[in-house]
């Protein structure tokens, strides 16, 4: 049996006993029970690459199957669910955009303040330069 296999049939396990959101260690405590010979390390780096959206060497977006929640606990991915947040998100920026708008910033300052939001999040603008730029204003 494979990582994934492992892994799937782990998550498979306690979705059966009800839980929709699982820690590591609970996977790992699953995993065990179903092969005692796997390394606790094997298994916990296995189950970061399911992570959809995660890139991986070995895994591909079609072996993917888990979504991260928070830190240490997952849930297995819902494409619905996803694309509902996705929508929800798109129709939150429209109205933060129409709101702009409506201030009189024009579209070319609007895509500046979220492309630069974008970078921030990357962690491409360093938290000092954002901290000098807001005093500077």
């Amino acid at each position: 049996m494979t990582l994934k296999e492992l892994i799937r049939k782990a998550v498979d396990e306690l979705v059966k006993k009800g839980k929709e959101e699982f820690t590591t260690e609970e996977i790992y405590q699953e995993a065990m029970k179903i092969d005692p010979s796997r390394k606790r390390e094997s298994i916990l780096a296995a189950l970061s690459a399911l992570v959809v959206g995660r890139k991986h060497h070995f895994y591909t977006r079609e072996d993917q199957f888990l979504e991260k929640v928070r830190r240490g606990v997952y849930r297995l991915y819902d494409e619905d669910r996803n694309r509902r947040k996705r929508e929800e998100a798109s129709k939150l920026l429209d109205g933060v955009i129409i709101m702009l708008e409506g201030e009189g910033f024009s579209d070319e300052e609007i895509a500046e303040m979220l492309e630069e939001r974008v970078k921030r999040l990357r962690g491409e603008i360093p938290e000092l330069l954002i901290l000098s730029r807001l005093h500077r204003d």
